[in-house]
């Protein structure tokens, strides 16, 4: 690997394609191939100092799973029609830097608005990077219709 070892979440859609986890659709939507290939952050976000997010460590990445699924409207969201399965992947990251800002609500990016929200925080140990790239799978995990959360290997 010649980037940096870091560890993303992304969503698997009904037709299985991976894309953010939290982004799922829209402009802001980022598409992330197994193949490894690179993903970038769409120009107009990349314009703003918005890079593609990820986790530090393992910890980090699966702490943030962990706090939300503590959440009602996550697990509700989650099995949207957005696809219900999530991966954990270790990723290559070029260009990483402390995160900006986070950029609003995901609903606000998901309809092409962004807008740095300076109250908020990012989840413990995010990091920003110019570009990732899928390396090997770690988990899965799947939001079930019922609200109920099932784990794979």
């Amino acid at each position: 690997m010649n980037g940096t070892a870091v560890y993303k979440w992304v969503r698997v859609r009904e037709d299985g394609r991976r894309t953010s986890a939290i982004i799922a659709g829209g402009p802001a939507c980022v598409e992330y191939g197994t193949d490894g290939e690179w993903a970038e952050a769409p120009e107009w976000l990349d314009r703003g100092g918005y890079g593609l997010t990820a986790f530090e460590t393992l910890k980090d990445a699966d702490r943030f799973l962990d706090v939300a699924l503590r959440f009602e409207t996550f697990i509700a969201w989650a099995s949207g029609d957005g696809g219900r399965e999530f991966e954990l992947w270790e990723v290559e990251a070029e260009g990483t830097r402390e995160p900006t800002d986070p950029p609003g609500l995901p609903k606000a990016l998901t309809a092409g608005r962004f807008r740095p929200d300076r109250g908020s925080r990012w989840p413990r140990g995010t990091v920003m990077a110019k570009r990732l790239r899928l390396t090997r799978k770690v988990r899965t995990w799947r939001a079930e219709a019922d609200g109920s959360i099932s784990e794979g290997p």
